[in-house]
């Protein structure tokens, strides 16, 4: 049980994060994106790994949360403001619309949730931020492919 709180607490304060993100103005560093990218898709994997059942056994859920992530995170990226600053860098700032894309992917993992339990493999997605975590990296990585190919004049 206490391990379950942890992991919402931890959902929580990524959530937070995440938001506080989207409202700041910052320095688009493509090395940092792909870096942070990798990370989640390590740790979306290391907690798969924990689940005695196979990936056969749940692909249908697996991939209704993975394309949440990713019809997410190509919205947020399309909204996103991209300019470049005073000192030639590349900035990118989100806002209002931004914040609502990744209040409702939330939404929308939760309205399929009864859906993907009665799928086959279901249950286990929805424990332990497992489902949080499949839909915020598919969300990361396609977030970074849309904003860093907006700003195609980082690998010039």
């Amino acid at each position: 049980m206490s391990g379950n709180l942890n992991d919402m607490y931890i959902i929580i304060i990524v959530f937070i994060y995440m938001i506080y993100l989207q409202t700041k103005k910052r320095k688009i560093n493509p090395s940092k994106r792909i870096i942070v990218a990798l990370i989640f898709v390590y740790l979306t994997i290391e907690s798969f790994s924990k689940v005695k059942t196979g990936i056969l056994n749940c692909i249908y859920p697996l991939f209704l949360l993975i394309m949440i992530g990713v019809i997410a995170g190509i919205a947020t990226g399309l909204v996103a403001k991209i300019f470049k600053g005073e000192d030639g860098k590349w900035y990118q700032q989100g806002g209002t619309i931004t914040i609502l894309i990744l209040i409702m992917a939330i939404v929308f993992k939760i309205l399929f949730r009864n859906l993907i339990l009665k799928m086959p493999g279901g249950t286990f997605l929805n424990a332990g931020g497992f489902s949080f975590m499949v839909v915020y990296s598919a969300q990361i990585i396609s977030r970074s492919i849309v904003i860093l190919s907006r700003c195609h004049a980082l690998f010039e």
